[in-house]
């Protein structure tokens, strides 16, 4: 596998994945990003939108825990942070692309996509360090697609704190090798969002049901959430309820590597009762035109690594 770190738009040696970098990475807003084409970035203004906004979020609650004043203005600015953002990933697309042009000329195969992590850090000055991770693009796993619920939601969930990806350690650890994504449940049997991911599901009265608090709105839930609008699908912004599993029709879940992912299967556990399944043998027709549609869509929320 290859792989490229750039820092400050630097390129530095690394040889490690992007979880295993981002583990022992300074704590800081990060963001995951994809190309579209090879040189297109899907949303990119919304990925430079979050760094700033998990940024200003964090240093907002580091204040508010030290029993400081949160700055009256927001410290960091997309429009300030875009250069550096698109010319950090600039070099480094450039650089994973060169490196799977060598891998080809020696072993074949073809270039496809790259996963792009970006870590926003800052010391006391608040100068910004910026930090972009290239690997290659994994495929899309294939059905069954199953989840697992299981682990409380995180705090600050609005902000992408990379300290999460330390967290999350102990759950990723227990994922069973069959078991696509973890979600998360609240004590009111409320679920929140995956590990690294959003879910929806289809409610009975064929609503796309998906958490609005307590969740990272990512950005290809943003483009779901504009297919629903303009196909005029009914929307509810509230956590689905394991209490109201029965009911669905249906269940996807959705992140920048995956898109769109049809559920097959979810297995859940009540108390110390044994382990419960809920399967969909045939996918709602509803969550394979979302799927359809989003996939459609991608290609045209991309946008050129120019600042």
């Amino acid at each position: 596998m290859q792989y490229c770190l750039v820092h400050n738009g630097q390129v530095v040696p690394c040889e490690a994945s992007s979880k295993e970098w981002l583990k022992h990475a300074p704590r800081g807003a990060y963001t995951t990003a994809r190309t579209m084409r090879g040189d297109l970035v899907f949303m990119l203004s919304s990925h430079v939108q979050r760094l700033a906004t998990s940024a200003n979020l964090m240093v907002d609650a580091d204040a508010r825990a030290a029993d400081h004043l949160a700055a009256d203005t927001p410290l960091f600015h997309s429009d300030s942070l875009r250069p550096l953002v698109v010319d950090s990933m600039r070099v480094a697309v450039q650089q994973l692309a060169q490196q799977q042009q060598q891998q080809q000329q020696q072993h074949g195969g073809q270039r496809g996509e790259a996963k792009l992590t970006l870590l926003l850090t800052w010391g006391s000055s608040g100068q910004p360090d910026l930090w972009c991770h290239a690997e290659p693009l994994l495929p899309r796993p294939k059905p069954p697609v199953k989840l697992l619920i299981k682990g409380l939601p995180r705090v600050n969930a609005k902000a992408k704190d990379s300290e999460w990806v330390r967290q999350r350690q102990a759950l990723e650890q227990q994922q069973p090798r069959d078991v696509n994504e973890i979600i998360l449940m609240g004590p009111d049997g409320s679920l929140t969002e995956g590990l690294t991911s959003n879910l929806f599901v289809v409610s009975a009265a064929g609503e796309v049901v998906t958490a609005n608090e307590g969740a990272l709105n990512g950005t290809v839930r943003e483009v779901v959430l504009q297919v629903c609008a303009e196909r005029g699908i009914p929307v509810v912004l509230a956590a689905p309820n394991l209490k109201e599993m029965d009911s669905w029709q249906g269940a996807f879940i959705s992140s920048t590597s995956r898109l769109l992912l049809p559920v097959c299967e979810v297995a859940y556990q009540e108390g110390q009762g044994p382990l419960q399944h809920k399967a969909w043998p045939q996918q709602h027709p509803l969550v394979q035109l979302l799927d359809a549609e989003v996939e459609a869509k991608v290609a045209g929320c991309s946008e050129p690594l120019t600042s």
